[in-house]
């Protein structure tokens, strides 16, 4: 994947394999162009050139939502969590398609069968602002 900038070439011919189902960080200097690799990969950006395979097959990702369509996610380095609302809350609104009224009910209980399959538990019914910043990053990535 080539990503330009004008006359700027912020990615030159990078390459990388992530196998389905991991999880990896993204390191480097400031001006590495990891953000821009990134950005391509979920839709912010369109590359200059190269492709993008997912699951073998050529895939053009022109939006954040096809991206999450394909599977793909991003947690990035700021938190993009309500401090004022829970964790589940924010699980909640943080789905593509939101009810205007919601079953806390319902939504409470689905949310505890989801917390049996994550590697971690948090407090959902805490405030975002009274996590830890571990556990806010736990969020983060379960979100």
């Amino acid at each position: 994947m080539t990503m330009r900038f004008g006359a700027f070439t912020a990615l030159d011919d990078v390459s990388i394999k992530v196998p389905a189902g991991s999880f990896h960080a993204l390191l480097g200097e400031n001006g590495a162009g990891k953000s821009t690799l990134v950005k391509c990969m979920m839709g912010f950006y369109h590359p200059t050139s190269g492709d993008m395979l997912v699951d073998g097959r050529q895939v053009a990702i022109a939006s954040p939502r096809d991206a999450s369509a394909l599977g793909l996610g991003m947690v990035y380095q700021h938190f993009t969590l309500v401090p004022s609302l829970t964790g589940a809350e924010n699980l909640v609104i943080s789905r593509e398609k939101v009810p205007g009224v919601i079953d806390w009910r319902k939504e409470r209980a689905a949310l505890a069968q989801f917390m049996e399959r994550m590697p971690f538990k948090l407090p959902l019914d805490v405030k975002v602002a009274e996590l830890a910043a571990g556990e806010k990053q736990k969020l983060e990535i379960i979100k």
